[in-house]
């Protein structure tokens, strides 16, 4: 009888503490209905770095379709309590590029910079240029080479092939600028440490001809 009286107050615990689990999902389900954070078809990040775009949206799970095109299924009681950005509902991008330059570069920068800005300009008509920052900066002295920021903001949404084209231009005015003036933005290589994360250095301008991948491995 203590043995059937002991299991009974187990499965009692156990249906007790399943049922709690069943219904905080279902009430993290209504939450995330209710409040209007996502709907179906949305793009989403999270705070955990999941992202995706929402394919269903059920009382106890959520599907959502990653970029390589794997579903995953998150028990909506991980995703009530997360920070939430609908990727869909944002109609302002930005765009940011670190360049680094070398040092016999440097009576140059000012042009370039005001180049690169010209360039972006002209080829980017959705720039915004006035109430989010549109910086084209010399930030930095470093080791092996000068830093330079590009930071810049468009009227368009951070998702799909609009957004991809947009930094492309950026991209692409960046260079342009950058051959206008005959300067070379440094190549890097990679070379072992003790750590578990390789370093990086700039190629020196009197070995560019160097192979990047050769120089890696010799360096390892």
């Amino acid at each position: 009888m203590k043995g059937i009286f002991a299991f009974g107050s187990v499965g009692t615990l156990a249906f007790t503490l399943a049922s709690q689990g069943l219904v905080t999902q279902l009430i993290s389900g209504l939450f995330l209905t209710a409040t209007d954070k996502m709907y179906v078809g949305d793009a989403v990040q999270f705070g955990d770095g999941t992202s995706g775009k929402i394919i269903r949206m059920g009382w106890m799970n959520t599907l959502i379709r990653n970029g390589d095109n794997t579903i995953t299924n998150v028990p909506n009681a991980m995703l009530a309590n997360q920070k939430i950005t609908n990727l869909s509902r944002l109609r302002q991008c930005q765009v940011k590029q670190v360049l680094r330059f070398h040092y016999d570069n440097a009576d140059l920068l000012p042009e370039v910079l005001e180049s690169i800005k010209t360039e972006i300009k002209q080829s980017c008509p959705k720039l915004i240029d006035g109430n989010r920052p549109f910086r084209v900066f010399w930030t930095g002295y470093n080791e092996d080479h000068l830093e330079v920021m590009v930071d810049t903001h468009h009227s368009i949404a951070p998702i799909g092939d609009a957004y991809w084209i947009n930094r492309q231009k950026v991209l692409m005015a960046i260079n342009r600028a950058v051959k206008k003036h005959n300067v070379e933005i440094a190549q890097m290589y990679s070379f072992a440490t003790s750590g578990s994360e390789p370093s990086w250095r700039v190629i020196p301008k009197s070995t560019m001809t160097i192979n990047p991948k050769k120089e890696s491995a010799s360096k390892e």
